[in-house]
């Protein structure tokens, strides 16, 4: 039978415990080493076409980080765009909807509570939140 000696032990507490430490540094930056991975291995076959016509390596590496941030920047104003449009979209179309409700209309989802009529409709998620807390109970 081996014997475990007092050393053995003290090296592997060790060990575990700097390799969890060392797992809870690094798992922020997990996803973003995987991604980086990720898009070296997509943009690698540019980089080699770039480095074939320029011959210098940091120049063909400049060419295509500089592709690769302006693909990126131009998919995100694309989002962004989006984005803004729909807002602005459900903006005015609650806007409308809004102006053509009266305030004997206004019932607050499922509860069927009437809002009264001294609450302005601007004010319309008064009459949710008075719900919310009337049926938490």
């Amino acid at each position: 039978m081996k014997e475990i000696t007092y050393p053995k032990i003290v090296y592997w507490t060790l060990f575990i415990i700097l390799l969890i430490a060392s797992l809870i540094v690094i798992w922020p930056f997990f996803y973003v080493v995987i991604g980086g991975m990720i898009l070296a291995y997509i943009f690698y076959p540019i980089y080699k076409r770039v480095l074939k016509k320029i011959k210098k390596d940091w120049i063909a590496a400049l060419v295509t980080s500089l592709l690769i941030i302006l693909v990126f920047s131009v998919l995100a104003v694309l989002v962004v765009n989006l984005f803004a449009n729909e807002a602005y979209v459900t903006y005015i179309l609650l806007k409308q909807n809004l102006a053509t409700v009266t305030t004997s209309q206004i019932t607050c989802g499922e509860s069927g509570i009437k809002c009264s009529n001294h609450i302005m409709i601007r004010y319309l998620w008064l009459c949710y939140i008075v719900q919310f807390f009337l049926l938490a109970r």
